[in-house]
């Protein structure tokens, strides 16, 4: 953002775009909705477009971004006809607003790149006249739109319980931080910072308020910023005890959104009284007659008001810093125990009640770890929905027809990985669309039906978070990857010698790409690196499976974020490594008779029948263990995605909870080994991924024997 504005216009802009994009997600479902053929809008449909509308032309007339304004003033005013009947909402109507959107999009990203959307007077104007011109009124619209001309006074949105909740809450706060910067003011009227900050809280105040359709609210708030955007223009209003004026209606605004809390209206009794009480402080103060009597002062009396102006909070902010904090606070907790409980020291002594009360306390911990792992945990259903406008744009531009479903919306991820998983996503759907789908009439010809599907999921699974995007177009050409690699010198065997899944990965490679010509949704190589590099930032991994003329299926594989976890500590000769008790089947000390060895030197297990590959730890590790026969030491049957390995370890050392600890950078190519924690006595130990182990040596032809009685 330009730096020629000043620090308070900048801030005032950053909420105002990220309340706008907020308000753009929610009516997602909604625009999606308007692109069926013949759709019947509903009422509450065309109320969640008008809610936004309306939000974004408050905010935009505010602080004078013209361009926006005036499109946001038209499609208001189209909206609010369509809702009262007075225009059809026929199909080319209410595709208008998939155009007025997304200009919306495009005007925020210019805004917030440099702080004005001048640059968009074209493309404003040519919008607004089409807004205009699907509205059938006698007079001429003229070109700058009445204040009121799209407000419904009576207009009361449709609004869900938990946006009402988030609105209380946050209203609530900048109610108590507005009632201090008035405060201060009284005392400190020269104090600029405050007084930017005062009036900031009742602005963003007004705009949540009309954004749900609180008038009463948004007028006498909005009246209030007007008495403030005087003060901060430098005029000294003590004389006119303007200060506590507004400490009576901020008294008046917290009864009102008590009684919204309470799920009542928010109405201001004797609002229109208030507003002119208002009004004439302000022409008292441009009069410079101080001393003059008000018409009438805000006053509610705390017997009064007290009971019905309290509001009981559900909720409360903490900054992502102090959470990190606790997080990790918990961990070093767990590792203190873990030092307390197993102290070398008190090998052999009975200390019944030691024991009872270290019972005790690591039952407290693990519930302590519990509770700390779902403060940062968000629905991914906000990540999801963020989605379908880009595909619903992506089909329009590439002229393919394509549906998205989701699925498992209500599964639980850290705010962080949230946030990291949105542009992997944004690539893997692109180039589902580009390279995946196939248009319509090559669907046809294959026999798929004319519309494609995208599938986008989640849900835990094996002690991670999957999220996983499945279409159903013409997958992945195995011959086209390979000519391309061989071209870009990246083959280092011949493509005989290469698997599918080694194939299939080689689009992850940097600038790898198979389209034939660049365009605007994909095909410049550099989208599947980033995917692949993002997911790796936090400790994930990307898993692709393709058939041909069938679809393809991309599994992103998302540690849980809070790094405690149960597991099994191991040895192997002098080394101790911990597994993740999850995925753990069994652990057991095999006899000869259930040993085989392949004639090229495979070593199998038996168990329940099936024949299992041996892993031996120590050669992994390159140490010496203390046994070399498999029935003398144990085996481990770990299990991942279906496949299964038998990892042999010399002994077993116990359970205990798990911190897990980063690795340095001189451990990056140690790709089976995903952290390492500190035991009781202060050994560093590292910690295995069994994924990669099982990955690596668990893809082995086995021909299962068939066994006889």
């Amino acid at each position: 953002m330009s730096s020629d504005l000043s620090i308070e216009r900048q801030q005032m802009i950053v909420d105002f775009l990220q309340e706008s994009r907020e308000f753009i997600v929610a009516t997602q479902d909604v625009l999606k909705s308007f692109a069926k053929k013949n759709y019947q809008a509903k009422e509450t449909d065309l109320r969640s477009i008008q809610q936004t509308t309306h939000a974004i032309k408050l905010g935009a007339r505010f602080l004078e971004l013209k361009q926006l304004a005036i499109v946001a003033e038209a499609a208001d005013l189209l909206v609010d006809r369509l809702r009262t009947g007075k225009e059809e909402a026929s199909n080319a109507r209410l595709k208008l607003f998939y155009r007025a959107f997304t200009f919306f999009t495009d005007a925020f990203d210019t805004i917030a790149a440099s702080g004005d959307d001048q640059p968009l007077e074209g493309a404003a104007e040519t919008l607004r006249s089409a807004l205009n011109a699907a509205i059938t009124l006698n007079e001429e619209l003229p070109a700058e739109l009445p204040a009121e001309a799209a407000i419904n006074d009576n207009f009361n949105p449709f609004n869900t319980p938990e946006l009402v909740e988030k609105f209380v809450g946050e209203g609530d706060e900048l109610l108590q931080n507005a009632e201090l910067g008035l405060l201060r003011w009284e005392t400190a009227p020269e104090d600029e910072e405050n007084l930017g900050a005062l009036f900031r809280d009742i602005h963003s105040f007004k705009g949540n308020s009309g954004f749900l359709g609180f008038s009463d609210l948004e007028k006498l708030s909005h009246q209030m910023e007007a008495v403030l955007e005087i003060a901060k223009s430098g005029r000294d209003l003590s004389e006119f005890k303007a200060a506590n004026i507004l400490l009576g209606y901020l008294d008046i605004m917290r009864a009102a959104l008590a009684d919204i809390a309470r799920q009542g209206s928010g109405h201001v009794a004797d609002l229109e009284v208030h507003l002119m009480t208002l009004l004439d402080l302000l022409e008292r103060i441009d009069a410079d007659t101080p001393n003059a009597a008000p018409l009438r002062l805000a006053t509610t009396g705390a017997t009064d008001t007290e009971q019905s102006s309290t509001i009981k909070r559900q909720d409360i902010r903490v900054d992502l810093s102090k959470l990190d904090q606790l997080i990790n606070l918990i961990g070093e907790l767990v590792i203190a125990e873990n030092m307390l409980v197993h102290s070398p020291e008190l090998a052999g002594l009975e200390l019944e009640q030691f024991h009872r009360a270290s019972r005790q306390m690591n039952k407290i911990v693990r519930d302590l770890q519990e509770v700390a792992m779902t403060i940062r945990m968000v629905p991914i259903s906000g990540l999801f929905r963020r989605l379908l406008r880009l595909v619903h744009d992506l089909s329009v531009k590439s002229g393919k027809k394509v549906d998205l479903s989701l699925t498992g919306e209500d599964t639980e991820v850290d705010k962080t990985v949230a946030e990291l998983m949105t542009d992997p996503l944004v690539h893997l759907i692109r180039n589902a669309l580009d390279h995946g789908i196939e248009s319509p009439a090559e669907r046809k010809d294959s026999g798929k039906p004319d519309k494609g599907t995208l599938q986008l999921s989640a849900r835990h699974e094996e002690g991670e978070i999957w999220i996983v995007l499945e279409d159903d177009g013409r997958g992945l050409n195995r011959e086209k990857i390979l000519a391309r690699a061989a071209a870009k010198g990246l083959l280092n065997k011949s493509a005989e010698e290469m698997s599918d899944r080694e194939v299939w990965n080689m689009i992850f490679l940097p600038g790898f790409s198979t389209a034939e010509q660049v365009t605007d949704i994909s095909g410049r190589g550099v989208g599947m690196d980033v995917v692949k590099k993002n997911i790796e930032k936090i400790k994930g991994k990307v898993e692709l499976t393709s058939t041909p003329h069938q679809g393809t299926r991309f599994t992103l594989r998302i540690p849980l974020t809070l790094g405690i976890i149960d597991g099994m500590l191991l040895r192997v000769g002098s080394a101790k490594c911990i597994i993740p008790t999850l995925a753990i089947n069994q652990a057991f000390r095999p006899t000869p008779a259930m040993i085989t060895v392949t004639p090229d030197g495979l070593e199998l297990v038996r168990v329940r029948e099936r024949f299992y590959p041996v892993v031996r730890l120590h050669q992994i590790l390159a140490n010496t263990p203390q046994f070399t026969e498999l029935s003398d030491g144990i085996l481990l049957t770990l299990e991942h995605q279906g496949t299964t390995i038998a990892l042999f370890v010399d002994e077993l050392l116990g359970q205990q909870q798990t911190v897990i600890k980063g690795l340095s950078e001189h451990f990056e190519n140690a790709r089976w080994v995903t952290g390492c924690t500190i035991l009781g006595d202060g050994e560093v130990c590292l910690i295995l991924d069994v994924g990669h182990l099982v990955d690596t040596h668990g893809y082995v032809k086995i021909a299962q024997p068939t066994l006889t009685a």
